[in-house]
């Protein structure tokens, strides 16, 4: 996705990036870790 040269991306990975902070907000976070910091 990105440049290994220059570390610029070679597309917008705005879309995926919205679709996958979704996904995660929609799994519930397991009780082990719901209270680590």
């Amino acid at each position: 996705y990105a440049c290994p040269l220059c570390s610029k991306s070679v597309m917008d990975m705005s879309e995926v990036w919205e679709k996958l902070d979704t996904e995660i907000a929609s799994m519930p976070m397991p009780e082990s870790y719901q209270n680590k910091r």
